[in-house]
């Protein structure tokens, strides 16, 4: 079994410069919705928000196909 090592917390420094966003686009999208609220999305983007909704929204959303493209809602 391979030993796993740790790097030391050194106090009284600064920690190193974030490279990634602390905030999310569809964190603050889904997070805002309640129970109904829906937008209607294009066939293009239904991947993106799909997982996007199964991240964030975690079985709180439903998307379905109709006319326009796709329409994501809240449904708990």
């Amino acid at each position: 079994m391979a030993k796993v090592q740790f790097m030391v917390v050194q106090r009284g420094k600064t920690a190193p410069e974030r490279n990634t966003q602390p905030r999310s686009y569809w964190r603050e999208l889904f997070g805002g919705m309640k129970r109904g609220d829906f937008f209607i999305l294009p066939k293009q983007k239904h991947n993106s928000v799909s997982q996007a909704a199964c991240t964030y929204a975690r079985g709180r959303s439903t998307i379905f196909k109709i006319e326009e493209g796709y329409c994501c809602q809240i449904i708990k």
